[in-house]
């Protein structure tokens, strides 16, 4: 939790990070005085507080195949306030960004070919006597096929073998390349950070400058590998939410040409409200050639009521709803 502060004093939480602004002073003084007593009453205001948290649900992926369907990954947002009226209302915006890159692999292969089964799958012994056993008059060899990880005893083929005859090879080792980034121009982080603030003492992190997911034009050629599943029922596009503008509980994602592709929740979000989940899934579409790496970055950016003219970006629809 860090406090920021501007020259005006107002507040401004940017980034993964939550953010309070405090401004201390005397709120009222009462008085009563008579001949026979005194008495002062004193009173201080620290003012309202805010808070937002950017919440995840989402499990990391170690081999992730496209066969393994539509993955979690929910994002939403949550007032960090209480309800004994400590916290006040924030307005909250997400962006959300990507980095994807690819690396080649070649394989490294025995010399030999080794015998396989009718269903393409290499025969494999717990102990050289059992592979001998199973084959007389064969090679043997203790192997682990980097491919499958199956790790024994395998089984050299010769002339004249019969199913196996020709086999194949085991692939005894796997070798990386260099990686190549599927958005040109785009640098993988080297030191993740959980995230940043406006916060000049805080360094901001590298997945900041990751290109930032379009919502009109041209999509990221990341999407011709991984497909988001929005939260249909709380997602509505800027061009379709103006022409009826109204405070509702949905993310309003500004699809604007010259826009920098923020999602607005499009209420107040006040203390103790959680909005919907924005993202609810992401799942492989195409198996990229190769060992690959894929980020998704998001950016939490809230103000209070009074600092919704520091979103000089923001759609004027939106502002001018909130600040009626």
């Amino acid at each position: 939790m860090s406090f920021i502060k501007d020259l005006k004093g107002k507040l401004l939480l940017t980034a993964l990070a939550m953010a309070l602004t405090l401004s201390m002073g005397i709120g009222t003084t009462l008085a009563w005085q008579d001949y026979s007593q005194h008495k002062t009453n004193e009173a201080l205001g620290a003012g309202e507080q805010y808070g937002a948290r950017l919440i995840e649900d989402y499990r990391p992926i170690n081999d992730w195949k496209t066969g393994d369907g539509a993955v979690k990954k929910e994002i939403r947002v949550k007032n960090a306030g209480d309800a004994q009226g400590l916290f006040g209302a924030v307005y909250v915006r997400i962006q959300l960004k990507e980095f994807m890159e690819i690396a080649p692999l070649s394989y490294q292969k025995t010399a030999e070919r080794y015998a396989i089964d009718e269903n393409g799958a290499f025969y494999c012994y717990e102990t050289e006597e059992a592979a001998k056993a199973a084959h007389p008059d064969h090679e043997t060899a203790r192997l682990t096929d980097a491919l499958s990880g199956m790790s024994g005893w395998f089984i050299r083929t010769k002339q004249g073998d019969g199913n196996g005859q020709y086999g194949d090879y085991v692939v005894i080792g796997i070798n990386v390349g260099t990686p190549t980034p599927v958005i040109p121009g785009s640098v993988r982080a080297q030191n993740p950070a959980a995230g940043h603030n406006d916060d000049p003492s805080i360094k901001i992190t590298e997945e900041c400058a990751y290109p930032i997911h379009s919502w009109s034009g041209e999509p990221l050629p990341t999407a011709a590998y991984i497909a988001w599943g929005l939260n249909q029922a709380a997602v509505i596009r800027l061009s379709d939410w103006a022409k009826a503008p109204e405070s509702a509980p949905k993310w309003v994602i500004d699809d604007r040409e010259d826009s920098d592709a923020w999602v607005y929740w499009a209420q107040p979000l006040r203390p103790d409200e959680t909005t919907a989940d924005f993202l609810k899934t992401i799942t492989l579409t195409a198996q990229p050639d190769g060992s690959f790496y894929y980020a998704i970055h998001t950016e939490l950016n809230a103000v209070s009521k009074g600092d919704l003219g520091l979103w000089t970006d923001a759609p004027a629809e939106l502002i001018k709803l909130w600040q009626a």
